[in-house]
């Protein structure tokens, strides 16, 4: 508990000193920062909030305040971040329709960090030598947190260690099959090694981890990978591909058990029986499909437009109405969509999908009319990884629990609509220190040039009957 206070302490004296003093590099420690959580299972403030709840309120605040600063009237929104404010504004009147004013808070402020990191993002990583920059600080950081996590497979008990800074379990997993398909975009455009390993590692890691969800995401991000950069010829290897692991899946006892039913006498009942004894892992199974219909028929299907309210789920979980509902001790959904139709009906979640769907446009049309490298690599890692974003929202909570990995799809589109948009690419830039000194930048002239006198026309330009 004290390591962690005190790691985060720190964290946030550092990211402080970046959103006062040099508000444009906050977003180079922003997404990196999504795999720190500081003791997900640790309790702060007498139990009222984990500490990684509260750095993710730090985040927020934080992030507000650097959007504030960066805030220009000129600049124009994207269509994605248009469509996110109106979902912002329904969620809004959805918190005022709730019963609980302090879940809907909670929901409402996990819900503005996505927006509040692709406004940073699009405006702040905005040249080519500044997207290298982040790719690399995110790469170093996701290879460090694989690693770490890695020992923790090989070595469970160094599990209280990790969880003193590093994200576990699902919104681990999630992070990797996110950042895979940044990595895969990475070694496609710009052909580095490193790229490809990275991709291999954190697949390794979640096939290692027998993690379901993470692997249809995986195996859903690379098909669409292979059909933007391969078409006719993924056409034709994808099959192949999906009868390989559909074998690997049916015939290792170790992914058969955990990917399927362990026994194939169990039924919903036996399962929500076994998560009120306690059993968790049993309701992860063939159970969940059962929790999902108390939930709907008790908060959606009275209202389906509009819902319950945002919160409501997350008040009626953590009141006990799972236990007495025979769901156990269970605290969320494991469901996006199931908890967006229960809080904020199917406007809403219409609202939701319709942003990530335009944001895959968008990323479609900065790859068409991007000519720099890194404005290409974000518009491929924005097209694959919206569709790994939808896998991860139909089994985990991506907008509660995993909200740090939300932010990445709409970030990598932020990104290639920003570098796309530029007139002239900027791969040659320099830049240095503050990312200020590559956006003022200007060309270069010669030595001549540079120390002539501008109000003295020299005798070539003047003619040969100047004076």
């Amino acid at each position: 508990m004290f390591l962690s206070l005190f790691l985060m302490l720190a964290a946030t004296a550092f990211a402080a000193n970046l959103a006062f003093t040099r508000p444009r590099e906050f977003a180079f420690f922003l997404l990196p920062a999504g795999v720190l959580s500081f003791g997900a299972e640790t309790d702060g403030l007498g139990g009222l909030a984990n500490l990684s709840a509260i750095w993710l309120l730090i985040l927020i605040a934080l992030s507000a305040i650097v959007c504030f600063r960066l805030a220009d009237t000129r600049t124009r929104w994207s269509t994605p971040e248009i469509c996110y404010v109106f979902f912002l504004g329904w969620c809004a009147v959805e918190s005022v329709r709730a019963g609980d004013l302090v879940y809907a808070v909670r929901g409402f402020s996990r819900l503005l960090f996505p927006f509040l990191s692709i406004y940073l993002i699009r405006r702040s990583v905005d040249s080519e030598g500044a997207a290298r920059r982040l790719v690399n600080l995110q790469f170093r950081a996701t290879a460090v947190s694989g690693l770490i996590f890695w020992g923790m497979l090989l070595a469970p008990a160094a599990f209280g260690l990790i969880v003193q800074l590093f994200w576990y379990g699902a919104v681990f997993f999630d992070h990797a099959a996110v950042l895979t398909m940044l990595a895969l975009a990475t070694w496609k455009v710009r052909r580095e090694p490193r790229a490809a390993l990275l991709a291999l590692f954190l697949a390794a890691i979640c096939f290692r981890a027998v993690n379901r969800t993470t692997i249809m995401a995986l195996a859903v991000g690379a098909s669409v990978f292979c059909l933007v950069e391969y078409r006719k010829l993924a056409v034709l290897l994808l099959p192949a591909v999906y009868i390989a692991l559909g074998a690997v899946l049916l015939t290792v006892p170790a992914f058969r058990e955990k990917m399927f039913y362990a026994s194939s006498h169990d039924d919903e009942s036996i399962s929500l029986s076994a998560a009120a004894d306690g059993d968790g892992s049993r309701i992860n199974n063939n159970g969940r499909f059962a929790m999902w219909d108390v939930v709907l028929m008790r908060f959606y299907r009275p209202n389906p437009l509009l819902g319950s309210g945002l919160g409501a789920t997350q008040a009626w979980f953590y009141g006990g109405g799972a236990k007495e509902a025979g769901c156990g001790n269970l605290k969320v959904e494991h469901s996006e969509y199931v908890r967006l139709l229960s809080d904020v009906g199917l406007i809403g979640m219409g609202l939701f999908l319709l942003t990530q769907v335009l944001a895959v446009a968008d990323a479609i049309r900065s790859y068409r009319r991007s000519s720099g490298e890194m404005a290409k690599v974000f518009s491929i890692a924005g097209i694959c990884a919206v569709p790994v974003f939808f896998v991860c929202m139909g089994f985990d909570n991506a907008l509660l629990y995993v909200i740090p990995v939300a932010q990445f799809p709409l970030a990598f589109v932020a990104i290639a609509s920003a570098l796309s948009s530029q007139r002239q690419p900027t791969a040659a830039l320099p830049y240095s220190r503050p990312i200020e000194d590559a956006i003022r930048w200007l060309p270069r002239r010669s030595q001549g040039e540079r120390f002539a006198n501008p109000y003295q026309k020299s005798a070539t330009a003047a003619g040969p009957g100047s004076r």
